[in-house]
């Protein structure tokens, strides 16, 4: 996607049928994929006993967190996670995908963006005007204020939760409380996920969706993209100058003596040749600093070994 804006979604001049709408968007995404499934039939038929082909180019098997990526996290405390959908290839790949989910910390306001903008297009309304106030703030500045209100709009955990089920996210679990007793941040942050889950709220931006149009998906790219520069690093580092980079990142110290932290970063990463959707959870680390600097280097040095192949 080009030319991202930030204006507020259109709305229609009478509430639409969405859910008819949604139901004939699924019915063509499955008559396309049947359509592309026999495409590639026919030229694998068509094809058999030809010349092989480099099981690697063809099918994408070399992964972007390859022998660099682990042998720098062998040396590094905590427990980082990732998963990366290509958006080229339609191959997905994971890092740890057996890790427990983790603390979401600020990343979940992506979830939040996401489950207004649903709820907007059912209800043939649009967003209100406070979430047009708050939104921005929420996901340009990470505002923790803005945050908890709109988590409130959005209907609190259940909201969340309703929105998330209709994606599929079956390993995130929105945290029931606005606000935990003697916490540093807003108790929203304790959602858990694992990128996966992440993965797969990021694609409803970048692909063809069911649950967020067009025009939604321009406005939220363009807030993501148009982040404080002090939030962006983990997916945003090692890239090549010109890169679209839509993203959020989130933190959150686990204890009280600051030496415990979570640290996030989930965005759509597009240029220089690639063009994926990235998210990265780390947990135990010893300071957000050594949080932050281990995601960069991940993202680093995923950038400068892998060719998307």
């Amino acid at each position: 996607m080009s030319g991202l804006k930030r204006d507020t979604p259109a709305l229609p001049d009478s509430p639409p049928d969405v859910a008819s709408k949604r139901t004939r968007t699924i019915s063509w995404i499955v008559l396309l994929s049947l359509a592309i499934l026999g495409l590639i039939i026919g030229i694998a038929l068509g094809t058999r006993g030809s010349a092989s082909i480099s099981t690697a180019a063809a099918t994408g098997t070399v992964s972007p967190f390859d022998v660099a990526v682990k042998s720098y996290l062998a040396h590094r405390a905590g427990i980082v996670t990732a998963a990366l959908y290509d958006l080229k290839t339609g191959r997905t790949w994971s890092l740890d995908p057996q890790a427990a989910p983790q603390a979401s910390a600020s990343i979940v306001k992506v979830d939040i963006l996401e489950a207004l903008l649903d709820e907007a297009a059912l209800s043939g309304k649009g967003l209100s005007n406070d979430e047009e106030r708050l939104i921005p703030a929420m996901i340009e500045v990470s505002s923790n204020d803005a945050a908890t209100s709109l988590w409130v709009l959005a209907g609190g955990g259940a909201g969340i939760t309703r929105y998330n089920h209709l994606l599929g996210m079956s390993h995130t679990t929105a945290s029931s409380c606005v606000m935990s007793p003697n916490a540093r941040c807003p108790g929203w942050g304790l959602t858990r996920t694992t990128p996966a889950d992440q993965v797969l709220l990021l694609k409803q931006l970048v692909l063809l969706s069911a649950f967020v149009t067009p025009s939604a998906q321009q406005y939220a790219l363009g807030l993501l993209t148009d982040i404080a520069p002090s939030l962006r690093w983990g997916v945003s580092a090692g890239v090549a100058p010109g890169t679209i980079v839509a993203m959020k990142t989130g933190d959150l110290p686990l204890n009280d003596a600051g030496t415990d932290w979570q640290v996030n970063s989930i965005g759509w990463v597009d240029g220089g040749g690639h063009d994926y959707v990235l998210a990265m959870l780390s947990t135990g680390n010893p300071s957000l600093e050594y949080g932050i600097e281990t995601l960069n280097e991940i993202s680093s040095l995923m950038w400068a070994s892998w060719n998307g192949s």
